[in-house]
């Protein structure tokens, strides 16, 4: 399960960066990476229990 978890905060990680480069419109970017952020957090502090 561990290594579950780690793989998928990389997942989001990576997700965020491609997307980040790809979108051209700053603001959504920034609303995509927000949330993607939020994810990974949420994924992270889980990973501490």
């Amino acid at each position: 399960m561990e290594k579950r978890r780690t793989i998928g905060i990389w997942f989001l990680v990576l997700l965020g960066l491609a997307i980040g480069f790809a979108i051209e419109n700053v603001r959504v970017g920034l609303l995509i990476g927000l949330v993607l952020g939020l994810l990974t957090i949420g994924l992270a502090a889980g990973r501490k229990r």
